[in-house]
């Protein structure tokens, strides 16, 4: 939700938690597929059992402990592709001014751990004419290598490499970019730092640029607040990953959901 409303595909349920374990595979057309079958442009959403229940959903919107006052949810088309949330315009307002209207030969590395938010960011950054590719557990082995070389090379290839964050955790070397967007985050912050050392590679000659994108006052600023603890406690381990910092406990999710 604080990335894009579309990615709320239904309630949590454990046959929802094993197919979103395999998005990674799914190609991006059958990712679009799913998209146009749980929310049609042409028609208001489907609040059958294997949908988002609108009313619930705004039961649960609130801010400082007041009902968000929102006029019809429907009406706005958060829940379509076609919609342009305010992550998803500072991502590519920022990688417009970053990378595409300077000319130069720097190129970004745009991150998320999930891919279907890295295909809507995509459609958006297709406005801007950026040459752009995509480097997830849906593209074919045989083709990873080429990608990888293509972006590599300063002169020519993709400007903008979108990178799942389990792609990003393999040994890549992808020093031919000096921007990284870490557009959401993850508990566990070792898993960000992996993804960020793509770009400190031997041969990296630019200064480097890290870019964090966290939505204020949502559940992405108490994961940000795991996030600190974690790293407090491996830089107390000699700066080493303990268990205690690569495993998630109930007193984490409990500081997320706000249990008491």
């Amino acid at each position: 939700m604080c990335c894009h409303p579309i990615l709320i595909k239904g309630p949590i349920t454990e046959e929802s938690i094993k197919k979103e374990d395999n998005m990674e595979s799914i190609p991006e057309d059958d990712i679009d597929a799913t998209y146009n079958d749980s929310c049609n442009e042409n028609k208001d959403i489907d609040t059958s059992p294997n949908n988002i229940d609108l009313s619930d959903l705004m039961s649960c919107l609130t801010l400082e402990d007041e009902p968000v006052k929102i006029k019809s949810v429907v009406d706005r088309n958060i829940f379509q592709k076609t919609y342009v949330s305010s992550k998803i315009k500072k991502i590519c307002d920022l990688v417009n001014q970053k990378i595409l209207i300077n000319g130069g030969n720097d190129k970004a590395i745009i991150v998320s751990q999930w891919p279907s938010f890295l295909y809507l960011i995509k459609k958006n950054l297709a406005h801007y004419n950026a040459k752009i590719e995509m480097f997830s557990g849906a593209i074919p082995i045989q083709k990873r290598n080429k990608i990888i070389r293509d972006f590599n090379n300063p002169d020519e290839g993709p400007q903008i490499l979108l990178l799942s964050l389990k792609a990003g955790g393999v040994g890549l070397n992808l020093m031919a970019a000096n921007h990284m967007f870490l557009i959401d985050v993850h508990w566990n912050p070792q898993l960000e730092a992996q993804a960020c050392d793509r770009v400190y590679r031997v041969g990296q000659i630019k200064p480097v640029y890290i870019y964090k994108f966290i939505s204020n006052n949502t559940i992405e600023t108490r994961i940000l607040n795991i996030q600190t603890l974690k790293l407090q406690i491996a830089e107390n381990l000699f700066k080493g990953t303990s268990v205690a910092s690569s495993k998630i406990t109930i007193d984490d999710l409990k500081q997320i959901f706000q249990f008491h």
